[in-house]
């Protein structure tokens, strides 16, 4: 089982893996790219009013009657 140790030297964070020979410098968290825009992280657009007015609705039946 690999073991990952991590630790900040100089304002720099690494990690490496104590039985393989894995060595990572970590980017600086300032650096990330930002988080992408999706419905769901979006500000709401501004929702239209109700309007007064009334619809008539119409129900439709799947089944045709005989």
């Amino acid at each position: 089982m690999d073991r990952v140790r991590t630790w900040e030297q100089n304002g720099i964070r690494y990690r490496d893996c104590v039985n393989c020979d894995f060595f990572e410098q970590l980017p600086l968290e300032d650096d990330s790219p930002q988080e992408l825009t999706t419905r769901v992280n979006r500000p709401r657009e501004a929702q239209k009013p109700a309007s007064d007015e009334i619809t008539p609705v119409r129900i439709l039946d799947p089944k045709p009657r005989r």
